[in-house]
């Protein structure tokens, strides 16, 4: 059968959750679902790729060392491709891979006589920080390439680890031993990957709208992600009883972009005040120390989606719902 090949990172969230229930939707119509992701070692451009299938079709898990400035020396991953027979190639994410793995995706496409698709669930394509929020935690107001450029030249290690310290040609920039990165190089690199694909997607048109301010001759179709939400006889946040403290859950990755600075002001001002109420984190924050220390924060860790309903269900909560990233 015809499978899609999907580019993505392998850090979890959103992406892998979207590319589970589309590995699904597949198998259902017969068609399977293979994901690339890169280890990248970012200042050699070389990654050790995987290839895997979230709902099997017979594929063991693949891992090849490749060259990404070399194109040749990619056979072995190239011949495994080829005997899957891939019908599309689906860009969700290149965080992780060396930048010069950007160009590589139109020979990819080439050899494998398959299209491809971006699938913009995120801003890395314009923002080397991938959420439009500066050092604040808050969203940066996309003010332009000066206000970008004075952003990225403070705390650089989140973005370092997109791809790596000095990524399209950066490195030519001055003080080579600080990272520095070149934001309209970074953009052009990702406006020809868009030119080549096939179809261009975004999740709504916010997030079309907002592409569309930097790459204005880019045709982006909104496609909304399909979502099923289970069905309950009773809500899962009841009316509070007058017993005990107020519950309040908040459920998800819960990063400085979802409000975790204001979980925690939130919490504080709870206890400063004595306040009957008891925050519940259902999944993880970039908060956590901080959060276990305070009295009334319960964090519960990383859940299987399909189990955190049960976790939420035998008891009352009031629901939170965070911050979300712009487009998400």
């Amino acid at each position: 059968d015809e499978a899609i090949l999907c580019l993505t990172h392998r850090r979890g969230g959103g992406i892998e959750r979207y590319l589970k229930d589309r590995g699904r939707r597949l198998r259902e119509d017969g068609k399977g679902l293979v994901t690339m992701s890169a280890l990248a070692d970012m200042a050699r451009k070389t990654a050790s790729v995987a290839l895997n299938s979230p709902d099997p079709i017979d594929l063991p898990n693949l891992v090849f060392d490749c060259d990404w400035a070399r194109h040749g020396d990619n056979e072995a991953l190239l011949g495994a491709l080829e005997t899957l027979n891939i019908g599309l190639i689906e860009v969700h994410s290149l965080v992780d891979w060396p930048d010069t793995s950007l160009e590589y995706i139109s020979v990819l496409s080439r050899r494998l006589g398959a299209a491809y698709d971006v699938m913009l669930h995120d801003y890395t394509a314009v923002c080397p920080r991938i959420i439009l929020v500066d050092q604040s935690g808050l969203y940066c107001g996309e003010k332009g390439e000066s206000f970008c450029r004075t952003c990225l030249s403070r705390r650089p290690d989140d973005w370092c680890r997109v791809h790596g310290r000095r990524p399209f040609r950066s490195r030519r920039m001055a003080r080579p031993w600080r990272p520095a990165v070149d934001i309209a190089a970074w953009r052009r690199a990702y406006g020809v990957v868009l030119d080549g694909a096939r179809r261009v997607c975004a999740p709504s048109v916010d997030t079309a709208d907002r592409f569309a301010d930097y790459f204005p001759d880019l045709s982006i179709d909104v496609e909304p992600h399909p979502e099923t939400l289970p069905v309950f006889e009773t809500p899962l946040a009841q009316p509070y009883s007058g017993q005990g403290p107020i519950r309040v859950a908040i459920i998800g990755a819960i990063g400085p972009h979802k409000g975790s600075r204001i979980l925690k002001a939130m919490a504080l001002d709870a206890l400063r005040r004595g306040l009957d109420l008891q925050f519940i984190v259902i999944g993880r924050t970039n908060l956590n120390s901080a959060l276990d220390a305070l009295s009334n924060v319960v964090i519960t860790g990383p859940y299987q989606e399909e189990y955190v309903y049960g976790i939420i269900e035998p008891v009352s909560y009031t629901h939170l719902r965070s911050h979300e990233t712009l487009g998400s």
